[in-house]
């Protein structure tokens, strides 16, 4: 699985803005998600992915997360790519 599918289905599962769960489209996040993804190869920790993730959705949507929130997503992501890998 890329990436990319890795991100999307784990954001919108978690689904920060509550977008999804108010019926937007399933593609709502894919603006967020390609920046994320684009960086996401260069970190080397979960606490780098997290900031990434952050950092990306306050400069897109001018909300900030919580940052807990978005380690606990960036520790799946992690999870899922390195699963991805064996």
């Amino acid at each position: 699985m890329k990436t990319e599918e890795i991100l999307t289905r784990i954001i919108n599962a978690w689904d920060p803005l509550a977008l999804l769960a108010g019926g937007a489209p399933s593609n709502e996040y894919d603006i967020e998600i390609k920046v994320i993804c684009k960086q996401v190869n260069a970190a080397t920790n979960e606490n780098q992915i997290a900031q990434i993730i952050y950092t990306t959705f306050r400069e897109k949507t001018g909300i900030e997360l919580n940052l807990l929130s978005c380690l606990k997503c960036a520790f799946k992501v992690v999870q899922e790519i390195k699963g991805n890998q064996q």
